[in-house]
């Protein structure tokens, strides 16, 4: 399977997160499920890419980005899909070369406090 095809979820009900292969989310994407069952998940799509250790980054993932190993500035940004496209901010995607999970937004919203 294409990994830009992958989903997770985070179940709020027992503040976990769901990886793309256990069956809840599969049901999530592919099946018709009540909406009062679909409010208790957050649904996050894979952007295609992967970590600088290889870990593929999901909507939502907190990162630290860097346009290549070179560069000394460094920013924090929420991996976000919009119109069509992947963000870290207003940035897009493939602007950065090198980049490392910090964790997401849902189990670690700690990680987004002042920003």
């Amino acid at each position: 399977m294409n990994d830009r095809f992958k989903f997770r979820a985070w179940d709020h009900a027992v503040c976990r997160m769901l990886n793309h292969d256990e069956e809840w989310v599969r049901k999530l994407v592919f099946d018709d499920v009540a909406p009062l069952l679909r409010s208790r998940f957050v649904l996050m799509q894979c952007t295609g890419l992967r970590a600088i250790d290889g870990t593929l980054i999901f909507e939502g993932d907190v990162c630290s980005l860097e346009a290549s190993p070179f560069e000394r500035d460094t920013h924090i940004g929420v991996a976000e899909f919009d119109d069509g496209m992947f963000f870290f901010g207003d940035e897009h995607v493939s602007n950065f070369g090198h980049i490392t999970i910090l964790g997401n937004i849902h189990a670690n919203p700690e990680l987004m406090e002042g920003e």
